[in-house]
């Protein structure tokens, strides 16, 4: 318990001294027209062997190609992205058997903040990087810390709610959302369903939302953004495959430079 403790007070005191995240073209006013676009899946298994091979999970796979597509998207827009790195705020869910609450109505998921080196450039350096970072947060209780300042917000007048929500979201660029989907087909009204989507939703000042959905053998990516900050997703999207097939391709040259 006084372990538990301790690493609530510091989760408090490291999100309290935690700097906003760096300006960029995600860090604009909201126009409140929102667009979206998705990517073509991925496959499962190529996911999972890159991560065994290279001693990473299927999550840190995916967030590091996140970060490839996003600093990709930047470099193009004419933004520097250089040593840059920015956060997303990825929900955690804290339902568990243990604790007989799942399938209980109600919101129970938490938040960490990852950081996205986005100004690495190299696939293995930022999925490594990407790596060390999550085995971190994995290590904290940063999640169940956020659970309780969320629940607290919630409770307080709408005045006051507001500018706690506008503070706490000016910590990342976006939310981006890793969500296992069904292993096998399901089927709607006779005829098996391909593709499975979802759209994060965000808050405060946040704009940019990433959802990554497995189902049925394949990992779809999906962006939902304010037009002022990405006018077009699909320019977005369309690195996810380009990050992907670049870290596949180092993994079968033996780690060269690409």
């Amino acid at each position: 318990m006084a372990r538990d403790a301790l690493g609530v007070a510091y989760e408090m005191a490291h999100l309290g001294t935690m700097a906003d995240d760096p300006p960029t073209r995600l860090k604009r006013p909201l126009s409140g027209i929102r667009r979206v676009s998705w990517a073509a899946p991925l496959l499962l298994e190529e996911v999972k062997a890159i991560g065994h091979v290279l001693g990473c999970t299927i999550n840190d796979v995916l967030i590091a190609t996140l970060a490839g597509a996003m600093g990709r998207y930047l470099e193009a827009r004419g933004d520097s992205t250089s040593g840059l790195t920015i956060r997303a705020a990825v929900p955690v869910n804290l339902r568990s058997a243990e604790t007989g609450d799942e399938g209980k109505l109600g919101n129970r998921f938490g938040l960490v903040f990852v950081d996205l080196p986005i100004g690495i450039r190299h696939p293995l350096e930022r999925l490594y990087t990407v790596h060390a970072r999550m085995q971190t947060i994995k290590a904290s209780v940063q999640a169940t810390t956020t659970f309780g300042l969320l629940t607290a917000i919630g409770y307080l007048p709408a005045p006051v709610e507001s500018p706690a929500i506008a503070l706490f979201s000016a910590k990342a660029s976006l939310v981006a959302s890793n969500l296992p989907g069904p292993r096998e087909p399901l089927m709607l009204a006779g005829a098996a369903v391909s593709q499975i989507l979802f759209w994060v939703p965000q808050a405060g000042a946040i704009g940019t939302g990433v959802s990554m959905l497995s189902y049925n053998g394949r990992v779809q990516f999906g962006v939902i953004a304010d037009g002022e900050m990405i006018p077009d997703p699909r320019e977005l999207i369309g690195n996810v495959g380009t990050e992907f097939e670049r870290l596949v391709l180092l993994v079968l040259l033996g780690g060269a430079a690409l």
